[in-house]
């Protein structure tokens, strides 16, 4: 701070100081604020301003494009304010855009092995067919292909795959499957439901030849299914998965649309003094809660606008 304050003499020490934070210690790019405002003649209280919307919009623009808008606006806040807010969503869904292409075919890919772990044409990626596809894709939502293709190839070597001297892609049968399962899991909770909403359950009781069984449970709304992992299974290392398809697949849609009846399970409530609140979905698949609070979470991550049937036991 001494150094800037000899180096920038004419700069009040409160904008030198909040420079110095906005930019975490990064010498110089606080030089290429600091001699930014020397050069524009930028009075104290437009010096204000200007920190205000690099803070507003740190790690959404950066700091370079922040500082050419400003000049280009003529250091007017307002005009400023109005035109990054342009570009921030403009990134944004730029941004959304190539997530949800990534995401919607990582989730393709790793579900297909982990259901079908030993069909090998699940474990074999074409390079040119996975660029075509990516290619179709991007033209249709004005995302960047080259750089999509790089985090498609680096997606492919996180989950193990190899390319080999045909250029395409291979995923041996000696990988682990809790290795692909750990994939899947990260791309599941980029769905825009699990960033968004609270009380998604993780664990849930299902009624399985007789038996309620407790699974893991996942909500793929990319494809419109509920995936159970046995938990004894993946305690021993046998990925086992459970598909609940609900819904057309091909349907995309943040909820999932099914018919949904509660009902009041007093089986245990003379021995274990416990009541269970159970629903059904789609008239075929039985969940058990602890209470009507976790039924709702339930219910609600199925579909945001169900229309519950309450039946009393």
């Amino acid at each position: 701070m001494e150094q800037l304050q000899d180096i920038f003499n004419t700069i009040e020490k409160e904008i030198l100081s909040r420079t110095w934070n906005l930019c975490e210690g990064n010498f110089d790019e606080v030089i290429m604020i600091l001699s930014f405002i020397i050069e524009n003649n930028t009075n104290f209280q437009q010096q204000l301003y200007l920190i205000n919307l690099l803070a507003q919009f740190n790690n959404k623009i950066d700091k370079t494009t922040i500082l050419k808008t400003w000049k280009q606006c003529n250091q007017i806040y307002v005009d400023t304010n109005s035109k990054l807010m342009e570009i921030s969503f403009y990134n944004y869904k730029t941004e959304e855009n190539e997530l949800k292409i990534m995401r919607e075919i990582c989730l393709y890919i790793l579900w297909n092995i982990l259901s079908y772990p030993t069909n090998i044409k699940y474990r074999q990626i074409n390079t040119n067919s996975l660029y075509q596809l990516l290619k179709h894709k991007c033209e249709k939502s004005n995302v960047n292909l080259d750089q999509l293709f790089i985090n498609m190839e680096y997606f492919l070597k996180v989950c193990k795959f190899q390319k080999r001297n045909d250029c395409n892609w291979y995923c041996n049968d000696d990988i682990q499957l809790s290795v692909l399962l750990g994939c899947y899991f990260t791309w599941i909770n980029q769905q825009p439901i699990y960033k968004t909403r609270r009380h998604i359950p993780e664990t849930i009781y299902m009624l399985s030849n007789g038996k309620w069984k407790e699974y893991l449970i996942l909500f793929d709304y990319e494809y419109r299914r509920i995936i159970l992992l046995n938990k004894k299974s993946i305690k021993f290392k046998k990925i086992k998965i459970k598909t609940l398809q609900v819904g057309n697949p091909k349907k995309l849609s943040l909820e999932l649309n099914v018919h949904i009846q509660w009902y009041n399970d007093y089986s245990e409530i003379e021995t274990n003094c416990i009541k269970y609140s159970n629903l059904i979905l789609n008239h075929s698949w039985h969940f058990r809660t602890i209470n009507f609070i976790e039924r709702e979470f339930l219910s609600n991550c199925c579909s945001v606008n169900a229309l519950y049937i309450y039946i009393f036991h």
